[in-house]
């Protein structure tokens, strides 16, 4: 299976729209076991996400994701997310 441009693009926008009305949920969850930030930084991070696509979706699928990623770590005050997003852009072997 493979996935286009176009789908990534509606996948990534379709995550935003999950993490606004999600939000609240998350973060009762994360009080659980954490910190109660989990819900408030994935809405944060993606509604950034949202608002960068419409300057990047014409983009090749490798820049849109690496944006993402980048964008997602610059917003979120998370260690956790610091610490584990740079892995997902290490080389593929």
């Amino acid at each position: 299976m493979s996935l286009n441009r176009t789908q990534i693009v509606d996948w990534l926008y379709h995550c935003g729209d999950i993490f606004t009305k999600e939000s609240d949920f998350l973060t009762g969850l994360d009080k659980e076991i954490g910190d109660a930030d989990h819900g408030l930084n994935m809405h944060r991070g993606f509604s950034k996400v949202v608002e960068k696509l419409p300057s990047i979706a014409d983009k090749d699928i490798g820049f849109i994701l690496k944006n993402t990623g980048m964008t997602l770590l610059s917003t979120s005050a998370a260690p956790a997310a610091r610490c584990s997003a740079p892995s997902s852009f290490a080389p593929r072997r």
